[in-house]
């Protein structure tokens, strides 16, 4: 038996419209059908598979609605593959319905140096900096008390914008999702699912955001990608 590497589920209501993909294998149930490849050796998580894992994705999407596939899911057979597809079929499509047409974008705001600075320094900060600077010693206590004051600022700045941009763009989009991984200088790490036809103004609505603060965040704008955000479910192979 052949094994066989799993990259991403698309839909096909006409069969002789076939995806241009090359080198791969197409294993269909009904209107859905599993891209997959014929492994010639053991699965390793190196950067180049995983490129070329998200690359196979990103092509299909070019040209159809795409559920991804976390990196490493393999079958060990055809059949294997088949049986999974009619297993999980009720739930590939209510997972269609929600990304059908739709496309996902990231947004992530870094604070610029100078911008950090002046919207970190509220009054109670400056006045105990002030405090701190007419002492003859700084003690420890003094520095964790400060380092606190800062970083309840920073958790209450990030939530205001968080609040103020994702309001700006609600019209907009079908879901949104605030990442907590974030660096120290990070404002906002955030996913939204936007529909096709939305698409432009959601980019005009970026574009405004970014005229509004841009003299205190670096923007880092991505898209369009696969929507593997907004992808919950974790199918397994039996």
């Amino acid at each position: 038996m052949e094994k066989l590497y799993c990259y991403c589920i698309f839909q096909q209501n006409d069969l002789n419209e076939r995806v241009n993909i090359k080198n791969k294998c197409f294993i269909s149930h009904e209107d859905i059908v599993l891209l997959c490849e014929s492994m010639k050796s053991n699965i390793n998580a190196t950067k180049e598979g995983i490129l070329k894992h998200d690359k196979v994705i990103r092509d299909v999407f070019k040209q159809r609605d795409v559920i991804p596939i976390s990196y490493g899911m393999v079958t060990e057979s055809r059949e294997q593959a088949e049986k999974f597809l009619m297993k999980n079929y009720s739930a590939i499509l209510k997972l269609f319905q929600k990304v059908e047409n739709k496309i996902e974008v990231s947004l992530k705001l870094t604070w610029k140096e100078e911008g950090f600075s002046k919207d970190i320094e509220d009054k109670e900060i400056v006045a105990f900096k002030k405090q701190l600077a007419n002492k003859k010693k700084i003690t420890e206590q003094d520095k964790i008390e400060l380092g606190k004051m800062v970083e309840e600022r920073v958790n209450d700045l990030r939530q205001k914008y968080a609040d103020e941009i994702t309001n700006r763009l609600k019209d907009y989009t079908n879901d949104f999702l605030i990442s907590e991984g974030i660096t120290p200088r990070m404002a906002l790490n955030a996913s939204f699912l936007v529909d096709k036809a939305n698409e432009k103004k959601f980019d005009e609505a970026i574009n405004e955001l970014y005229q509004k603060y841009i003299d205190i965040f670096n923007f880092k704008y991505i898209g369009p990608l696969p929507p593997y955000s907004f992808i919950n479910e974790k199918f397994e192979i039996d």
